[in-house]
């Protein structure tokens, strides 16, 4: 892994599913990281602009808002175009995975694929 100063480092968790989100959240912050929550896409998108997270990992699928039309405000806005973006997906349709990638700095992991420690492997790549 690389030598990242991962304090203050703030990665938002946009998941519907709240053990998942907790789960990651408490590993994040396990890791040095200061970790925010967000329960949807439309709250992952108002809580980018009010903290402008170094990094989000946002799952596709979720009500009210989902990830790829949280991404696309988040990429709409001069404030948080920049930030990279995982994206969290059990989608095996792989034109909608090519959608959201095709943006710059995303990249994605499918859920059923990926521990921790690759979450974890993945946010270094994108910090570093």
């Amino acid at each position: 892994m690389s030598d990242i100063d991962t304090t203050q480092k703030k990665i938002l968790v946009v998941e519907d599913e709240k053990p998942l989100r907790r789960a990651v959240c408490d590993t994040l912050i396990h890791e040095g990281f200061v970790a925010l929550e967000a329960k949807d896409g439309q709250e992952g998108v108002t809580q980018a602009i009010t903290h402008k997270p170094d990094l989000i990992l946002m799952d596709i699928l979720m009500p009210n808002m989902d990830g790829r039309a949280a991404l696309k405000e988040i990429r709409a806005n001069p404030a948080t175009e920049q930030i990279p973006v995982v994206m969290l997906t059990n989608m095996s349709d792989m034109s909608y995975v090519a959608e959201v990638t095709s943006y710059p700095k995303v990249d994605y992991l499918v859920k059923s694929d990926w521990s921790i420690t690759d979450v974890l492997g993945k946010i270094r790549q994108m910090l570093g």
